[in-house]
């Protein structure tokens, strides 16, 4: 799934979520876990940079399913995205 399409299909308002057109309560939520990884990319033991990904699972009693993941990860080492902005979006949200 592209990142940016994640903002297009995800909207809460007024404790509703909505997500791909399909609409949920947030007192419906029954699981809710965040993955935050940082990893160390190496060179011959040197450090060559760090990249760090995250992931929202939000699972309703339905057994619906709502993943929202970013990754600053890109093929070159050391040369990654700054995804900050998405990441503290994320962690809020998890907050919320």
């Amino acid at each position: 799934m592209f990142e940016c399409n994640q903002y297009k299909k995800f909207h809460i308002e007024n404790d509703i979520i909505t997500w791909k057109q399909k609409h949920y309560h947030i007192r419906d939520i029954v699981h809710l876990y965040l993955r935050n990884v940082i990893t160390t990319q190496r060179l011959n033991f040197v450090n060559a940079g760090e990249a760090r990904s995250s992931d929202l699972y939000i699972v309703f009693k339905n057994k619906d399913e709502i993943i929202l993941s970013f990754d600053e990860a890109t093929i070159f080492l050391g040369w990654n995205r700054d995804k900050t902005k998405d990441f503290n979006n994320l962690f809020d949200l998890y907050i919320y």
